[in-house]
């Protein structure tokens, strides 16, 4: 039995008395009862409104649908329940009630997902569909009883909404299950409420339509449906407000007044106000779209809290969408550092980092630095976005090579090297206190920095780098970045680093210090046997200008002793040929000057019979030419 408004047409709560206005329109209402034989409602008359069977008590109603499954017509129904003696109704009705009660766990099922959904007509409509097949054949009964048993009655929530789609028998419940499902925020569900667009049922298809356009799906997994199917069905979807607000999360405006109680509302119209608020008393995932939002709006201070405490998928959300928006946001330095000094995720520690490299002060720029653990992704974003002033710049280099990680290829690096940033002095202030592969890192930055304005201490740093002894693979590689940068004059060539007084004065002050260091160098036996730099070394020692000889005759001490380094070279039969021979030549430059015509020939002619016989043969007859 039921009560029925005779205006509004609404069903009254279960406590409707007799009597009782309607509770929603405040008309009269009537009582109603189900007709045995055709099942509908009719008011409690004498006679149905619908099938014209007369109206039993309801107390005779599961008998008289036993009556009818058996076969007895309309009109007999009622005769034959007065002949029938109290045991048999009796019996009937408890046949009736085990299907009625199974029927009626099918209903509370679905009235149970429908308090998720927005429409909520579906519980009363499988009640009538499953009370006109009341009573049913054992074989179904059977069926529908173990499908509801399946659903525990202690479950609750997303617990029951997925029991109760994994073990319906109905199509129906199984997509209101579904979509609850969603409403939960069980996102696993996106794609299975996405085929419930697919129906022919439209109020299945508008319910889906509502749930997958709603904001807790839009800024949670976002929705996998098919934006004009979706548009298409939320235009022609009876519910006004709620497809109102829908089209407006979509970017859809002009659907209708919004239901302004609704969060979704605020989200459209940027409240401000409503947002910080959400942000801060808000479910984890309205806190979520409420800092969202607020970002967009560049009114980013009360999403703070939400960036401290979110899960790292929403972190990382988060700070993309302030990396994407590229500005400053110093409301939020203080929680950005806090996230990047605990975040346990690699990413979120960057992007961290990165939001914070924008406009930053130039005093934050080596807590970014720390704060970013080592990763070059934090120094590469330090490097391009940070506008850091030159001793900001060399305290960051400073930082770089204290953590190991100096790279002049790092990216940033060629902007850093331009005229005016880092200091022309870096390289040779931190040349010390540098490690072997750091220092590699240091003549490469230094030969980006000469690329860019030729800064002459750093010219004579590198060129002395390349012939001071030292571990080979760093003096190799202060060899190829100087030559490199000499190749990039163009021709005719230009080399700076030669054995004349040009060079001499440049790079050492002195002939003193030059034979000095020119012999420490022919000394250092592992660069003259590293392959790579054979060529540059042989045409530096086989082209002497002839200007720099006077200069050695007045030191004759310090230039015999680079002649017996000479010598040395040429036994060394580890070290190239070409290297080799060119110290042969430099030999007979030397021998060429009186001073040094006698010690020089001694040392040439014990080479007579060795692989260098010929060409100190040749370097005996320029002396001799030199002597003529």
């Amino acid at each position: 039995m039921r009560a029925l408004c005779e205006s509004c047409s609404r069903p009254q709560p279960v406590d409707w008395r007799p009597g009782d206005l309607c509770a929603w329109c405040g008309q009269a209402a009537r009582r109603e009862v189900r007709c045995f034989w055709c099942a509908k409602w009719t008011p409690a008359a004498k006679f149905c409104r619908t099938c014209g069977a007369a109206v039993v008590e309801p107390e005779l109603y599961g008998a008289a649908r036993m009556l009818k499954d058996a076969g007895t017509d309309r009109f007999s129904v009622p005769r034959q329940l007065r002949e029938f003696d109290a045991e048999q109704i009796e019996n009937f009705t408890r046949i009736y009630q085990e299907h009625a009660v199974v029927a009626a766990h099918h209903v509370a099922q679905t009235a149970f997902l429908e308090q998720y959904l927005e429409q909520r007509h579906w519980s009363a409509a499988l009640d009538d569909t499953l009370a006109a097949e009341l009573p049913w054949s054992i074989e179904r009964f059977e069926k529908m009883r173990s499908a509801a048993r399946r659903v525990p009655e202690h479950l609750e929530g997303l617990d029951r909404a997925r029991a109760i789609g994994e073990s319906t028998p109905f199509r129906e419940t199984w997509a209101l299950a579904t979509l609850a499902r969603l409403a939960l925020e069980d996102w696993t569900a996106c794609n299975e409420a996405a085929q419930c667009l697919v129906t022919t049922d439209e109020t299945i298809l508008w319910e889906a339509a509502l749930a997958l356009s709603h904001w807790r799906v839009l800024r949670g997994p976002g929705s996998p449906a098919d934006r004009r199917q979706l548009l298409d069905a939320l235009r022609r979807c009876p519910l006004k407000e709620p497809a109102a607000l829908r089209l407006a999360l979509l970017g859809e405006p002009g659907g209708g007044p919004l239901p302004p109680e609704d969060f979704g509302a605020a989200l459209v119209t940027g409240d401000v106000a409503r947002l910080s608020t959400a942000a801060h008393e808000g479910d984890p995932l309205m806190q979520f779209a409420a800092a969202q939002r607020l970002i967009e709006l560049d009114a980013a201070a009360p999403a703070a809290g939400v960036l401290r405490s979110a899960t790292p998928d929403r972190q990382l959300a988060l700070l993309r969408l302030l990396e994407r928006r590229k500005r400053p946001v110093p409301e939020l330095k203080e929680a950005l550092f806090e996230v990047a000094a605990n975040a346990q995720e690699r990413q979120v520690v960057d992007g961290a980092c990165t939001v914070l490299c924008v406009g930053c002060d130039a005093g934050d720029a080596l807590p970014i630095a720390r704060a970013g653990r080592g990763d070059p992704a934090v120094y590469q974003a330090l490097l391009q976005r940070a506008a850091m002033p030159a001793p900001v710049l060399e305290q960051f280099g400073e930082f770089l090579i204290a953590e190991g990680a100096f790279r002049a290829s790092q990216w940033g690096m060629k902007d850093v090297a331009r005229e005016g940033r880092m200091p022309a002095g870096f390289v040779a202030r931190h040349w010390q206190n540098a490690g072997i592969e750091t220092r590699v890192e240091l003549c490469r930055f230094a030969e980006m920095q000469l690329g860019e304005y030729g800064d002459e201490e750093l010219h004579r740093f590198l060129g002395m780098a390349a012939l001071t002894p030292s571990d080979v693979k760093v003096q190799s590689e202060a060899w190829s970045c100087l030559y490199r940068w000499y190749d990039s004059f163009g021709f005719p060539r230009r080399r700076p680093l030669a054995i004349s007084p040009a060079a001499i004065q440049f790079f050492f002050g002195s002939p003193g210090r030059f034979l000095a260091g020119f012999e420490r160098f022919l000394e250092g036996r592992e660069i003259l046997r590293e392959s790579l730099q054979r060529d540059r070394i042989a045409n530096l020692l086989g082209d002497p200008d002839s200007a720099a000889l006077p200069w050695f005759v007045e030191l004759p001490a310090e230039t015999l002793a680079v002649a017996g380094a000479l010598a040395g070279v040429m036994r060394d039969g580890e070290i190239d040929l070409m290297i080799r021979l060119a110290c042969a030549d430099l030999l007979g430059f030397l021998g060429s000057a009186a001073a040094f015509r006698g010690p020089v020939t001694v040392l040439l002619r014990t080479f007579q019979g060795t692989d260098m016989d010929l060409q100190s043969s040749r370097a005996l007859e320029r002396i001799s030419q030199a002597a003529g």
